[in-house]
């Protein structure tokens, strides 16, 4: 009857049970639902590790919980489906979650598959309720935490927790709590791998999971995770949302709030509610914050665009009374604070959208008027937040903002921009950060600011020119107050101070040089004078403020360099710009010829595949790969030739190739018979061939390359740019910088001459190294979490190379700070030819990785795409459940406001989905799970996302893997919006879906047709294997 009635489900249910082997026996599984049902009076209750289904006189069914035997302590067991199924359900789950079927488990991958499958199983289930499902909930948590955590022995790890009879269910949170203390011990003796920061936010999120569960059974008793939460020993504030969620669906709080426009009711509900939140001699300002803007969120989640004016037209005069109760606190309890407070935040941040908007309602003039008259602290408040709204609505500066609103006929808010332009400009100075010494150097360069405002600073100053001739500190913060007084330039109507100019180029020019060579004489002239007039650093007031960054940047790197010279003897730094005797040399093109200059990269296509000859072969051997004698051999391409290869699959030989070097053909013909030729090939011994190769790789180091030896246009600069010694490239990137700020400074005041540019260092522009000066600022600020404001962390890093651990003495005389660069290309450039680079055998194996995901998101392009599964197409959804699923996703991922800076770009997401879908639904799996299983995978993610990023969102378990392309083609089509309005005088020519397979199809054609590479990755058949060339 069932299968007939409900035969989907009934399916479904038998799918659940299939899935469970994985873990279980069928046998096993059968015994236990044989044994779950007994007849009472006929049969005695017998104490079991599973649920009990009594039916009595054949009229009643009661269910026993395990271990129990009484059945007069049990009400009459009501279920919307089949008793039997029901119990059988919740007795597979017992079962799978028994420690006797965890010790037999082979990997933790099992475990989490099948724990997922079947929780979102059941919870789809219409007619059965399944009340231990949290429990399984709970298990899950716990697994998934310890896989993060302890990736390689989290299954021991789990099967002895639930050696001392762990079962997920708890009697209060303190016993939660006590968990979590215990399992954080024992991970600290595993030691874990990650970092404090990542095991304390993991286990943080399972301490929730597991509180949200045992939640669930004791919904009324949520008045002790509400002062758990709000205690300030710990940080389960972070991961609350679904607590909070939990508790206003139980007590229906937004809905009631907003029904009562902001008054909370005075009912038994909510006045339990204000107990369970109002614990005496207790500070409840953190769970105050968390549930005004959860309710805030709420609130605003619920409003519709085209409804806003409509809303603060009706709820205008509740608005004026809430905010006049607010400000009477010793009236409220704290409940009522916290709604009045979050419904007045909502109606003002309505009110900022239609400010931002241009409104034109009648209720924005009455706002506006109320907001004037109240000039109480709480408006004050409340209007720099609205202030503060429009800023984010707009994405506008505060000074864009005023210029926008000081005409508006909007009068609560003038008081703000009250200041006058002139007063505007006298303050302009204080609203560019400054490259002051305020880490290293801070007392020297205090000192000095009181010299220069002191009114006896003549002699103060010649004491202190002369000190700067061996103190590098004070040196550099000389210099630093200089790059300050220059800075006055961006101001408007800001003339020359002749009289100081005077002052440093002729009575104080004697110590200047004396201690600053002409060179720093000449700097600190042109700092007071602000430059020639066709000087790339003269400022004016309508300079952008990242040019005026640059400009300082590239000042502050010259400081740096010219206080270096503050040493008895010459320093690298110092060698820079100074020769041995620490004096400005005579030329600097010749000076520069004679010294290694840092950052600059150089390439070697024999070292290069040498290396990679070595690393795989090395390889091979750590595997015990090579079974063959014949196999343990490298070969060179002639005695003539270095060119070095190898044959993949123990020696087996592969077709004719050619030498990228000389380019004769290279190869075997057959084992143990390579190419007979001209010179010939050699066979060499593979620990032969690698001392060869070591010998070759340490004369090539040793060989020393003095000057500007690498000329490469700014725009090949990437960020993977980085030497193989160095961990991060933004390490090499820094170097770069320095050098090129340099370079570029010289040759602006012409201490390198355009003909020096161009017949001695061959530069292509005159213009080379401002190019690569601005690319590498450029490159930086991307490197940067906060990219508008890497500036001041480059002044930070200038700022500390003038510590004494970088005073190294010595010349740039020796090839120990050169750079080798490692990059791959474009995606533009991703085709056959790529396999033919010697370069590309050196790329690190990150940059592989790169590589190949570039490569994950071309195919799913041009052909996955067009061959999508109908059960992930869009058209397997109507177009409202479509708009709720991307609406959601987006909210809670790249448009939450509080998600990592690295994941708030819609490129990222859409890179990560298209990996999803090539990697994952390939497979034959279930798509009924959830989407955030696998968002939390970090091998699905690239640019350096991690356990912690990841932790920053949490997708809705009702989001599926099912809805991944309808999510992906929501983003394209978001991204593809927000182009075409950037944009507005591009068409778009609309693909069809006939369209999509030609390109398709064109694309396989001309792939299969492409000529054959000497350089392959993996061969498909033995017999077509080629050399590594």
């Amino acid at each position: 009857q069932l299968f007939l009635v409900e035969y989907v489900e009934l399916t479904e249910i038998l799918r659940l049970f299939e899935i469970s082997l994985n873990l279980v026996s069928e046998d096993t599984l059968r015994n236990i639902i044989k044994q779950q049902l007994i007849k009472i009076p006929h049969d005695t209750i017998k104490s079991s590790e599973f649920y009990t289904l009594a039916l009595v006189n054949n009229e009643n069914f009661y269910q026993i919980p395990p271990k129990g035997t009484a059945l007069d302590e049990q009400t009459i067991f009501e279920c919307a489906g089949d008793p039997m199924i029901e119990t059988s359900l919740m007795n597979l789950i017992e079962l799978i979650l028994s420690p006797s079927v965890i010790q037999q488990a082979m990997n933790i991958q099992q475990i989490t598959t099948t724990y997922s499958l079947i929780a979102q199983g059941i919870r789809d289930l219409d007619s059965y309720e399944v009340n231990n499902l949290e429990k399984l909930r709970s298990f899950i948590s716990l697994v998934r935490c310890l896989t993060t955590l302890l990736p390689f022995n989290a299954l021991d790890v789990l099967k002895d927790v639930c050696k001392v009879n762990f079962d997920a269910t708890f009697d209060s949170c303190s016993s939660i709590h006590l968990f979590i203390i215990q399992l954080q011990e024992r991970i600290k003796r595993e030691k874990s791998a990650l970092d404090e920061t990542i095991i304390h936010r993991a286990l943080v999120k399972l301490e929730l999971d597991f509180l949200r569960d045992w939640l669930t059974d004791n919904i009324n008793s949520y008045g002790e995770i509400l002062t758990l939460i709000n205690d300030s020993q710990n940080d389960l504030w972070f991961y609350s949302a679904k607590i909070f969620t939990l508790i206003d669906y139980t007590i229906d709080l937004t809905v009631t709030i907003k029904e009562n426009h902001g008054d909370l009711p005075s009912t038994d509900e909510y006045n339990k509610l204000n107990q369970s939140l109002d614990v005496p001699q207790t500070s409840t300002i953190k769970i105050e914050k968390l549930m005004v803007n959860r309710l805030h969120m709420r609130f605003l989640l619920s409003v519709q665009e085209d409804e806003i004016d409509k809303q603060l037209t009706d709820e205008y005069s509740y608005f004026t009374k809430n905010v006049s109760e607010i400000q009477n606190v010793e009236q409220l309890n704290l409940a009522q604070r916290i709604s009045l407070i979050a419904w007045i935040k909502y109606y003002a941040q309505m009110y900022a959208f239609a400010l931002n908007n241009q409104s034109q309602e009648d209720v924005l003039s009455e706002l506006d008027e109320f907001l004037t008259d109240e000039d109480t602290p709480f408006c004050s408040m409340l209007k720099l937040f609205i202030i503060k709204q429009l800023l984010q609505m707009s994405k506008l500066t505060f000074k864009d903002l005023r210029e926008l609103y000081v005409n508006r006929n909007i009068f609560w808010i003038k008081p703000f921009f009250q200041s006058s332009r002139d007063q505007q400009v006298a303050n302009a100075r204080q609203n560019i950060i400054l490259p002051m010494p305020l880490f290293q150097c801070r007392e020297q360069y205090e000192r000095i600011q009181k010299v220069f405002t002191s009114t006896d600073r003549g002699k103060q100053l010649t004491n202190i020119i002369e000190e700067c001739n061996y103190s590098q500190k004070l040196s550099y913060a000389f210099l630093c107050w200089f790059i300050g007084y220059y800075s006055r330039f961006t101001e408007p109507h800001v003339a020359k101070d002749s009289e100081f100019i005077r002052t440093i180029e002729r009575e104080f020019s004697s110590d200047l040089i004396k201690s600053f060579t002409p060179l720093g004489h000449r700097f600190l002239i042109d700092l007071c004078s602000n430059f020639s007039e066709k000087s790339y650093f003269r400022l004016h007031s309508k300079m952008a403020s990242d040019e005026i960054h640059r400009r300082l940047l590239a000042l502050n790197i010259v400081a740096v360099f010219i206080s270096a010279r503050s040493y008895s003897t010459i320093t690298l730094l110092g060698n820079f710009l100074f020769n041995r005797q620490r004096q400005m040399p005579t030329s600097y093109i010749q000076h520069l010829s004679s010294i290694c200059l840092p950052g600059l990269t150089t390439s070697n296509i024999i070292a290069s595949q040498m290396m990679y000859v070595r690393t795989r072969v090395q390889e091979r051997l750590d595997q015990d790969a090579y079974f063959v004698e014949y196999g343990k051999f490298i070969f060179q391409c002639s005695e003539e030739c270095p060119w070095m290869f190898f044959f993949e699959e123990c020696g087996a030989p592969v077709g004719k190739s050619v030498c990228s070097l000389c380019q004769k053909a290279i190869g075997a013909e057959k084992y143990n018979v390579l190419i007979a030729r001209d010179p010939p090939q050699l066979r060499i011994p593979i620990p032969e061939a690698f001392r060869k190769i070591d010998e070759y790789i340490k004369k090539e180091n040793d060989a020393t390359r003095l000057g500007y030896h690498t000329v490469k246009d700014s725009n090949e600069s990437c960020l993977g740019d980085k030497p193989n010694y160095l961990d991060r490239a933004v390490s090499f990137r820094f170097i770069h910088f320095l050098t090129h700020g340099l370079l570029h400074f010289l040759h602006d005041r012409n201490y390198l001459t355009d003909d020096d540019l161009k017949h001695h260092l061959k530069l292509p522009t005159a213009t080379h190294f401002q190019d690569h000066f601005e690319k590498d600022y450029d490159l930086l600020c991307q490197s940067s979490t906060g990219h508008n404001s890497c500036y001041i962390w480059l002044y930070k890093l200038l700022n500390h190379l003038v510590d004494d651990q970088f005073v190294v003495k010595g010349q740039l005389n020796a090839n120990e700070n050169l750079f080798i660069e490692q990059f791959i290309r474009s995606k533009s450039r991703l085709n056959d030819s790529i396999l033919r680079w010697t370069d590309f055998s050196a790329v690190q194996l990150r940059y592989i990785i790169d590589f190949y995901e570039m490569f994950e998101e071309i195919a799913f392009d041009q052909v996955l795409r067009v061959y999508i599964k109908k059960e992930l197409a869009g058209e397997a959804f109507n177009p409202q459940e479509r708009k709720r699923i991307i609406d959601a996703f987006c909210r809670a991922t790249f448009e939450k406001e509080k998600i990592t800076e690295k994941l708030k770009s819609i490129d990222i997401w859409i890179a990560m989905l298209k990996r999803l879908i090539v990697r994952i639904l390939n497979a034959n799996i279930s798509l009924d799970v959830p989407l955030q299983i696998y968002l939390e995978r970090t091998d699905l993610w690239n640019n350096g996302i991690n356990y912690d990023d990841l932790a920053t969102f949490e997708v809705e378990d009702d989001i599926l893997l099912q809805h991944t392309y309808v999510i992906l083609t929501g983003l394209e089509n978001k991204k593809k919006a927000a182009n075409q309005s950037q944009q507005p005088g591009i068409e778009q020519n609309v693909q069809t879906v006939e369209g999509q397979r030609q390109i398709a199809n064109t694309w396989y054609t001309q792939t299969a047709k492409a000529t054959a590479s000497t350089k392959d990755i993996s061969g498909k058949k033995a017999s077509e294997k080629k050399d590594h060339s």
